[in-house]
């Protein structure tokens, strides 16, 4: 299963900004650090990204801080696009393995894969990655695979969407 290396949410009334890097416990795949820009040292104890160091923290501390701040907001339902397959088990699987799910059940209302939700309100399109949509629904582009610009383009409720890597 992926680690968790980014873990970024934004709510929507507001305006609110969660994003936090998290260090893994297994080094990073070449094709994830292409993609997010990502890169962990050998001995998983310092992060970049885009070659810009950052402060990381570990996989504990990460989930509890996300936890503290959804508890700033009421009903509170976890959107990721492509949630289903990729992000919600993964967050599901590092909790349990955590023993952590009893402190994210009880604070979140749902889960919603914003994947859905695109494929039957703009049917027909080249295809369903965020990155595509932003381009064809919104006219723009952005920094895509960076958890915190992926949040902040799409808002839909309490955006979340975070980046794992194997």
């Amino acid at each position: 299963m992926p680690h968790i290396t980014q873990l970024a949410a934004v709510e929507l009334d507001t305006g609110s900004l969660y994003n936090t890097y998290i260090l893994p416990k297994v080094p990073i795949s070449e094709e994830a650090m292409n993609t997010t820009g990502i890169v962990v040292n050998s001995d998983l104890e310092k992060m970049t990204v885009h070659g810009r160091e950052v402060d990381a923290v570990n996989i504990i501390s990460g989930l509890t801080e996300f936890v503290e701040w959804i508890k700033n907001f009421s009903n509170v339902i976890l959107v990721a696009h492509n949630g289903r397959k990729f992000d919600f088990p993964v967050l599901m699987s590092t909790l349990r393995c955590l023993n952590m799910t009893d402190t994210l059940l009880p604070v979140v209302s749902g889960f919603i894969d914003s994947l859905s939700v695109f494929k039957k309100a703009f049917p027909g399109q080249q295809n369903y990655k965020q990155e595509t949509l932003v381009k064809a629904v919104l006219n723009t582009s952005y920094a895509a695979h960076d958890a915190t610009e992926d949040v902040k383009t799409f808002r839909p409720g309490l955006g979340f969407l975070y980046k794992a890597c194997s």
